[in-house]
C-alpha cells in the first residue's frame, strides 16, 4: 500500500466549478454513545441505531431526535450494540444486535421487537431489504466464513459458490442494481455477486491487502460500482471502483487526499449525487477527524469536509437530504433544519408504486386525485418520462427504458416529492 501512496501522492481532491459544496449542519443527539446505523423510510420518520443497546426516532425529518425505549430484545454479554438497522416503512423494521445476539423485527415503529428465528449465521452483520418480505442477511457462520440468507416469504442460505470459504470473513454490505443483480462486500478477500436475484453468489476476489477490510459496496450504474474500505495499518485511500460489474477492482484515484482515509459508509442519494463517510487516517490530539466526500455523479471529482467525528453509516431521503451519523452520538445533515421533512408534512403529498420492483408498468397511487408533474429520472439525472396531469392510479409505462434504478418525483405546485423504483 505504502508503494501506491508514493505513486499517487499528487493526486488530490479536485473542487470543480460545476459542484455545489454541502454544507453541513450538527444536530443534537441527547447522547454521546457511538451511533452505528440510520434508516429514513419516509422523509419524516427516521431511525437511528447504536452502541449499548442505542434506539432513536425522528417524526419531524431529523429535526429532532428521541430515545425509544422497546421492550422484546435479548441482550447477550459483550453484545449490546445495534450495529444495522433497515425501516421498510414508518412501522415495520429490521435491526441486528451484537453481532452474535441475532436478527429482530418491530411491527409498530420500533416500540416492541420479536426475533427472527430460521437464521443459519453465527455472527450477523448486515441486512438489505426491497419490502417487509423480501431480502438479504449478511454474517458468517461459526467456521465458514461469509454466509448470505435470503428472505423470499421465509429465510433461507443461499448458495455461496466455493461453499465455505475457510477465511473468517463476514459481510459487510449489499446494494443491489435491480431484483436480480447484486453485490456484496465482505472483511475477507472477496467480493460477492449474484445475477439470479440473490439464490447464488460468485466468489470474486478485491484487491485488498490483509489489513485492508471492504466496508460498503455501490452501484452507480451496471458497470461502475464503488466499495469503501478499511486499513488497520495507515496510508489508504478509502475508496475503490470497479468498471466491469464487479469482477475487477481498483483504486478510485480521483477521491485520493492526502488524508489517508478510511472510509465506512456510501449512500446515493435521489438526484443521483454520491456521498462517503469515514475519518482521516492523520491523527489531531489524539483524535481522528470525521471526513465526508461528495460528488456530483460523475466519480471524477469529488469535494469533502472535515466534520467533527468519525462517520460510521449515511442514509437520505427525498431529492437531496443526506445524514451522516457516527461518533459519540454525533449526527449531521446537508440541509438547513428549516427544511427538514418539508415534503411529508401533510399525507397528501405522500405516494405509492404498485408494482415495485416492476418491468416499466405500474401505477402510482396518492393522496391527491390529480398530479400536476411526474417526472421520471435516471440516477445520472436524465429525464427518461415527463408528463402533467396525470391522475392518481393512472398506468405509468416507461418499459422501452433499460433495466435498472429510476427517481420518480411528483410535484404539487410548491411542493415535490419522490421515490426510487426498480426496472427490471
Amino acid at each position: 500500500m505504502k508503494n501506491r501512496i508514493l505513486i499517487l501522492a499528487s493526486v488530490l481532491v479536485i473542487i470543480c466549478s460545476n459542484c455545489i459544496a454541502q454544507t453541513w449542519t450538527q444536530i443534537p443527539s441527547g447522547t454521546t454513545k457511538n451511533l452505528k446505523a440510520i434508516s429514513f423510510p419516509t422523509s419524516s420518520v427516521g431511525y437511528i441505531g447504536g452502541q449499548d443497546s442505542l434506539l432513536l426516532k425522528t417524526t419531524n425529518g431529523g429535526e429532532t431526535w428521541t430515545q425509544i425505549n422497546y421492550a422484546g430484545v435479548t441482550f447477550y454479554p459483550n453484545g449490546h450494540d445495534i450495529i444495522e438497522l433497515k425501516f421498510v416503512s414508518e412501522l415495520v423494521g429490521y435491526m441486528l444486535v451484537g453481532p452474535y445476539s441475532g436478527m429482530y423485527k418491530t411491527l409498530d415503529g420500533g416500540l416492541t421487537w420479536t426475533f427472527v428465528d430460521g437464521i443459519y449465521a453465527c455472527f450477523n452483520t448486515s441486512l438489505y431489504f426491497f419490502d417487509e418480505n423480501n431480502g438479504f442477511l449478511g454474517g458468517s457462520g461459526c467456521f465458514s466464513g461469509e454466509i448470505i440468507n435470503k428472505l423470499d416469504g421465509t429465510w433461507q442460505e443461499t448458495n455461496i459458490i466455493p461453499t465455505f470459504i475457510q477465511q473468517g470473513g463476514q459481510i459487510t454490505n449489499f446494494d443491489f442494481y435491480d431484483s436480480n443483480l447484486g453485490l456484496a462486500s465482505s472483511s475477507g478477500s472477496y467480493v460477492f455477486k449474484t445475477t439470479d436475484g440473490g439464490n447464488n453468489w460468485d466468489t470474486i476476489p478485491n484487491n485488498l491487502t490483509e489489513d485492508e477490510i471492504m466496508t460498503s459496496i455501490l452501484y452507480l450504474n451496471e458497470d461502475t460500482i464503488l466499495a469503501t474500505y478499511n486499513s488497520s495499518s495507515s496510508g489508504t485511500f478509502g475508496v475503490n471502483v470497479s468498471f466491469d460489474g464487479g469482477l475487477t477492482w481498483q483504486l478510485e484515484t480521483n477521491s485520493a487526499t492526502f488524508f489517508y482515509p478510511n472510509m465506512y459508509a456510501s449512500e446515493k442519494s435521489g438526484n443521483g449525487w454520491i456521498f462517503i463517510g469515514g475519518e482521516s487516517s492523520l491523527t489531531s490530539g489524539g483524535i481522528n477527524p470525521g471526513l465526508i466526500y461528495v460528488s456530483n455523479g460523475s466519480i471524477s471529482n469529488w469535494t469533502y469536509e472535515s466534520v467533527n467525528e468519525p462517520i460510521r453509516d449515511i442514509d437520505s431521503y427525498g431529492d437531496s437530504v443526506v445524514f451522516a451519523v457516527g461518533q459519540n452520538g454525533y449526527i449531521v445533515v446537508n440541509q438547513d433544519l428549516s427544511q427538514l421533512g418539508i415534503e411529508s408534512n401533510d399525507e397528501e403529498f405522500e405516494f405509492d408504486v404498485y408494482p415495485n420492483p416492476n418491468q416499466g408498468e405500474f401505477t402510482i397511487s396518492v393522496g391527491e386525485n390529480r398530479i400536476e408533474e411526474i417526472e421520471i429520472c435516471d440516477l445520472l439525472g436524465k429525464v427518461v418520462y415527463r408528463s402533467t396531469s396525470v391522475f392518481s392510479n393512472e398506468l405509468i409505462d416507461i418499459s422501452s427504458v433499460s433495466k435498472g434504478v429510476y427517481v420518480i418525483q411528483l410535484n404539487f405546485g410548491d411542493r415535490k416529492v419522490s421515490k426510487r423504483i426498480i426496472v427490471d
